[in-house]
């Protein structure tokens, strides 16, 4: 699941473009858009799908717009986006979320049921957080591989 985790698309459409943004790459475009609106990190979130289960499209529709409510309710600014399979064959609709810090994104994670989110720093690479078994988050570079992932 990491590894999907890693090799999905992460696509936001920022005012500038679309921009893509690769865990464990900069992107300069998140950058400047961070930079343009005073702001020092930003995460990509999904409310689709709670823990990677599938749920019905109604489900993932309602969910994202809890998701989007909450984060307009918050005062964070935010870009509509979309976290794509390499061979395209399974997208979710997602929100790429200025502002927050490391605890505030945990927090948004946990509430839709998230088992991670992509964190980004500006001018750094972006960084893949995922959720453990005790209900901690931890940086996926932090994680050992096992033959299960």
């Amino acid at each position: 699941l990491r590894a999907a985790y890693r090799e999905t698309h992460y696509l936001a459409a920022l005012p500038s473009g679309e921009a893509r943004i690769e865990v464990g790459q900069p992107s300069r475009a998140v950058s400047s858009w961070l930079a343009d609106i005073g702001k020092r990190s930003a995460i990509f979130l999904t409310a689709w799908n709670p823990m990677s289960r599938p749920v019905s499209s109604e489900e993932n529709a309602a969910r994202h717009a809890g998701l989007s409510a909450r984060v307009r309710e918050s005062g964070f600014p935010f870009v509509d986006a979309v976290g794509r399979s390499p061979d395209g064959e399974w997208s979710e609709t997602s929100l790429l979320i200025a502002g927050v810090d490391v605890s505030d994104a945990n927090r948004l994670a946990r509430h839709f049921e998230q088992a991670g989110y992509v964190w980004i720093d500006r001018d750094e690479p972006a960084s893949l957080r995922v959720r453990t078994l005790r209900d901690t988050w931890v940086e996926d570079a932090d994680l050992a591989e096992s033959s299960s992932d």
